[in-house]
């Protein structure tokens, strides 16, 4: 009867084993549950949808051109390819500087606001304001002083010393053909009419309006923020990328610029002023460049013409003065070369005009370039040196004749850069193409895919947190395999299925509910037969019938299980220890029975007769106050020994294992200890607390009795006893075994 090793094989698997299966059941019985969970979530994100502010993306493309008024490549642009990404990194950097979003700011009045509501004056169609400009300074107590010193040091200190406020506010009040203005606290006036058109100023703001399209009497509030308010919501929501090229060395490169705001039409409206703002920009600086070129050619043609002109003058005299001079073929052929030479000179003196401007002589790309320009002068002094060897007359001629040729090879060239230049300063484009205006992209939020995922997952892993934590700390067995599965050493007796939560007679069960009383008993004669299978003795057999908690259904298990008995033709004795709340007498219509009618020399047991082989103790009259010391005690044990001698079985109900202690004394007379744990109402972590109260009394509680059973809702795995019992599986036992 005694086994004090399965306990501790028991109990070291439920603390150690870790089942994933066990899990799995958990998510399959709460599947309900998760998909309640999922259905919130995704009720959320409908509402979040629906009622969330959309904010828009605007987008523009750009292209970035080189400035080609130069045909200088640099050594960066030999070896790399170009100018490449940190020349368009800078003019990303340009695009974002602070003077154009400053211009950005007072274009599109983005630093006045209408009713607090900031960065949307531009769209009201209400207002249309020329001016409104204010001192943010903090005001403080003008002191009067007949020093002129004195008061420009007071405002000195108003101007840049004193913190700056964030807002500076009016109140504005529609009237006839005009406005009223009151002061921040709308209560002191400062002008009583102001028409519209005319400007308003004082040493704190100055405002004008050019009209009001309100009815009179509308008051509004105009605020003045700081600039550093609307550049923070520009830097917030304006981005700028690269587009990659495949051709590294193609001219220009391509920017994406997108702004993202809940007002499609605000963001349109700031990418095209800020694409405008640095149009006019790089047009200003080309035209400026080109000004400064032009001087610069001016002043350099004025020189060489001259020059020009002079050599033109000695070489006609040199030939009217030598009329039968002809030049050898050699002389020729030096003339040229050199002719040639000096072009190629001249051609990198312009270069280098502009080359020193953008590097220092040490730089490596002006150094690269003073070397191939000494090359070419070393070519010059050798061919210099051949020409010194001709006669007078030839060298003579060959030196006005270069210097002409040269002078109109400079001057060409030096027109062509003039007409050049002054075509660029005339030009209305600069560096930027705008390919694409700005225009729609798409909302960004709500991004419904990212938030349906997100709540979703969240819903999800909300609902299998709770199903697993439900199933560790607050489930009951949903099935008996879980009984089998968490405590291994136990063994199932029966399954009962769920109209055995209601006294009632045998012969009103079901057919099939009738078959699972008669395997629980089958199963419970074997156990006996398995716990004493040496025994021959005639006494009858102690059935202990407990549970963890009230409400599991042991009294109904014991009942039905006395009436099986009875009706197999054995005699059997049902006894209520319950002394606290049993209730076993109600049923059968009996009075509580005396304590002193219970001891074996008082016992008249035909007076607990209830059917021909069927017998009732009722639990005794105020019991609850003494119980445990009676059951520990001789009186007890001779009532015991003595209906074992009377009967083939006795059937002690006991109390809740886990309220009382009288379990575990009365478990001493049984044969088998019964535990009965319900369906979907009992716990593993109480089933385990009553193998280990019982263990620490020495008793052996490895049966089970699974009563009320249904299959659960939700379920679609495979359980042995649920197929075993829902199934139409034959059950032929002999009821009188």
């Amino acid at each position: 009867m005694n086994n004090p090793n399965f306990i501790n094989k028991t109990m070291n698997y439920f603390e150690d084993e870790i089942d994933l299966s066990k899990y799995f059941r958990a998510l399959m019985f709460n599947l309900y549950w998760i998909l309640g969970f999922l259905g919130v979530a995704i009720i959320i994100w409908v509402i979040y949808v629906v009622t969330a502010t959309k904010v828009y993306e605007a987008k523009s493309l750009i292209q970035i051109e080189s400035n080609k008024s130069n045909n200088i490549q640099s050594y960066e642009d030999i070896l790399f390819g170009g100018e490449g990404d940190s020349k368009l990194d800078e003019q990303i950097e340009l695009y974002r500087a602070r003077t154009n979003q400053l211009e950005l700011i007072e274009n599109l009045q983005l630093n006045i606001a209408i009713n607090d509501r900031q960065f949307y004056t531009s769209l009201n169609d209400n207002v249309n304001i020329d001016t409104f400009r204010a001192n943010l300074s903090e005001t403080f107590k003008e002191i009067s002083f007949s020093t002129n010193s004195f008061t420009n040091f007071l405002s000195f200190i108003k101007n840049n010393i004193l913190p700056k406020r964030d807002q500076f506010d009016l109140h504005i009040e529609v009237v006839q053909n005009g406005y009223k203005i009151n002061k921040e606290d709308n209560k002191t006036v400062i002008r009583e009419y102001v028409e519209y058109g005319e400007t308003v100023q004082n040493e704190d703001f100055t405002l004008k309006i050019n009209k009001l399209n309100y009815p009179k009497g509308t008051k509004i509030k105009l605020s003045y923020i700081s600039e550093n308010i609307p550049i923070n919501f520009i830097n917030n929501n304006l981005s700028i990328s690269k587009i990659s090229s495949l051709r590294r060395s193609q001219d220009g490169s391509l920017l994406s610029v997108s702004f993202k705001n809940k007002s499609l039409e605000l963001s349109k409206k700031i990418i095209d002023e800020l694409n405008n703002i640095y149009l006019r920009q790089t047009i200003k600086i080309n035209s400026t460049e080109a000004q400064k070129s032009l001087e610069f050619l001016d002043e350099r043609i004025e020189n060489i013409q001259e020059n020009l002109e002079k050599d033109e003058i000695k070489l006609n005299e040199f030939k009217e003065n030598n009329l039968s001079f002809d030049v050898n073929l050699e002389a020729s052929s030096l003339l040229t070369k050199l002719s040639e030479i000096d072009k190629q000179i001249a051609a990198l003196d312009i270069e280098e005009t502009d080359l020193a401007t953008k590097y220092q002589k040490t730089n490596p790309i002006y150094q690269t370039f003073l070397n191939k320009k000494k090359v070419l002068n070393d070519q010059k002094q050798a061919l210099n040196q051949e020409i010194s060897k001709l006669p007078d007359t030839q060298q003579e001629y060959i030196n006005l004749f270069r210097n002409v040729e040269v002078g109109q090879t400079l001057y060409t060239e030096l027109l062509n850069k003039q007409l050049e230049f002054s075509i660029l300063e005339a030009s209305t484009l600069g560096n930027l193409r705008i390919i694409d205006g700005a225009y729609f992209t798409k909302i960004v939020s709500p991004n419904k895919a990212t938030s349906l995922f997100l709540l979703i997952f969240i819903g999800g892993l909300i609902g299998v947190i709770f199903a697993i934590t439900r199933s560790v700390f607050l489930a009951t067995f949903q099935l008996p395999s879980d009984i089998t599965s968490e405590f291994p050493n136990s063994q199932i007796l029966g399954v009962l299925p769920n109209t055995y939560t209601n006294l009632t007679t045998y012969q009103k069960l079901s057919e099939k509910d009738q078959e699972s009383l008669k395997s629980l008993v089958v199963n419970l004669n074997i156990a006996l037969d398995k716990n004493k299978p040496t025994q021959k003795s005639t006494l009858g057999k102690v059935i202990n019938s407990s549970g963890p908690l009230s409400g599991v259904g042991k009294t109904t298990v014991s009942l039905y299980l006395a009436y099986y008995l009875e009706l197999s033709q054995k005699k059997v004795c049902l006894i209520d220890c319950d002394y606290k709340q049993g209730d076993l007498h109600k049923f059968f219509n009996k009075k509580k029975v005396e304590i002193k009618d219970l001891e074996v020399e008082n016992l008249k047991i035909d007076n607990f007769k209830i059917k021909k082989n069927l017998y009732f103790i009722p639990r005794a009259h105020k019991g609850a106050s003494f119980s445990i010391n009676y059951f520990e005690s001789k009186k007890f044990n001779d009532l015991i020994k003595k209906l074992k001698t009377e009967f083939d079985y006795v059937i002690i109900d006991n109390p809740p294992t886990l309220s009382v202690a009288d379990s575990l004394v009365l478990g001493r007379y049984a044969d088998l200890i019964m535990t009965v744990l319900r369906h979907n109402n009992s716990r593993s972590q109480q089933y385990a607390q009553v193998i280990k109260d019982f263990n620490q009394a020495n008793l052996n509680t490895q049966y089970v009795v699974y009563n009320d059973f249904s299959k659960p809702r939700g379920y679609y795995g495979y359980d042995y006893y649920a197929y075993k019992y829902y199934g139409k599986d034959d059950y032929s036992y002999d009821a009188k075994n």
